[in-house]
């Protein structure tokens, strides 16, 4: 059956996780120009609200096509610790008041090892095996209040995962926790000067235009260019200040 205009519209409307990721970079660059640099605009860290939402839905997509979750978790902890290295050297050798607070991998990592243990306690029955699986859970729960993302991050991944395949139930679901962080103050200050989280919300229009596809992969792009930019953004603003 041939594809009608219409339908063939609205398939190229659709992006592949690649193209996703591409834009979700370049976004959060702006978003990091705003935490690093004084007298940045604040509508770039708007923009940013719709970065970490993306790529922990396709985290979720990753964990659900990859043949080794486990592989993908280790990858994870590993750049998480090279970062962590990284952050710390910097900050020894420029020292500031704030630091570097920033490192996703690790808040990936422990992410999807809280995702792990849930998946695997549906299937072990082994008592002691449960006893180790429910050790990691809680520890991976405890050691995620002090990441990057905390614990908004977790929820998202669950709904992601678990809804996978109810796509308006996991709108509605990632939309409620989004329209959360609001904290119920809903004055112009709260939503637009310091609560501003909410506007992930509209990132769900970037979930709608997912076409499913890898596309053409850059599988370790993202992994050295996330800390590098971190790490040149902090070196930059720590020389506009000298």
């Amino acid at each position: 059956m041939r594809r009608t205009s219409g339908e063939e519209d609205e398939k190229k409307m659709r992006w592949n996780a690649t193209e996703l990721k591409l834009l979700m970079v370049f976004l959060m660059v702006l978003d990091h120009i705003y935490e690093f640099i004084p007298g940045t605009p604040i509508w770039f860290t708007y923009l940013g609200r719709l970065v970490a939402p993306v790529f922990y839905f396709l985290l979720a997509e990753s964990y659900h096509y990859t043949r080794n979750r486990i592989k993908l978790i280790e990858r994870l902890y590993l750049f998480g610790l090279i970062m962590l290295a990284g952050n710390i050297l910097i900050t020894y050798i420029m020292p500031s008041e704030l630091g570097i607070p920033n490192n996703i991998f690790m808040n990936m990592a422990l992410c999807l090892t809280f995702l792990e243990c849930m998946e695997r306690m549906h299937t072990v029955t082994d008592g002691r095996k449960r006893i180790v699986l429910t050790t990691v859970l809680l520890l991976s729960l405890v050691l995620l209040f002090f990441t990057e993302g905390n614990y908004f991050t977790l929820a998202f991944l669950l709904v992601f995962h678990y809804l996978r395949e109810r796509t308006k139930q996991r709108d509605i679901a990632y939309g409620l926790i989004a329209l959360a962080m609001t904290n119920l103050d809903f004055s112009y200050a709260s939503l637009f000067l310091y609560n501003y989280q909410w506007m992930m919300v509209f990132s769900i229009v970037f979930f709608r235009i997912y076409n499913g596809e890898r596309g053409r992969g850059l599988k370790y792009a993202f992994y050295f260019f996330y800390p590098m930019h971190i790490w040149l953004l902090y070196i930059i603003s720590q020389m506009l200040q000298v």
